[in-house]
C-alpha cells in the first residue's frame, strides 16, 4: 500500500489506519470501495501526470 519513497509521518499515518482494520479482508473491502468509488476521469489525470512528469526527469 505504500511506496518505498514515503515520508515516515505517511507511513505511520497510513499504518495507524490500516491498524482500525481487524482483518485483512476489511482492508481489501475498503480498498475497493474507494477504488470503485472514483471516477473514471480520476485515472486518466493520474496517468497523465505520470506522463508529464516522465517527461520533465
Amino acid at each position: 500500500l505504500q511506496h518505498n519513497n514515503a515520508r515516515s509521518r505517511t507511513i505511520l499515518a497510513t499504518n495507524a489506519h490500516i491498524a482500525k482494520f481487524r482483518w485483512n479482508d476489511a482492508v481489501f473491502a475498503a480498498v475497493r470501495m474507494w477504488l470503485a468509488s472514483a471516477v473514471a476521469d480520476f485515472y486518466g489525470r493520474g496517468i497523465q501526470a505520470l506522463v508529464h512528469r516522465w517527461q520533465n526527469t
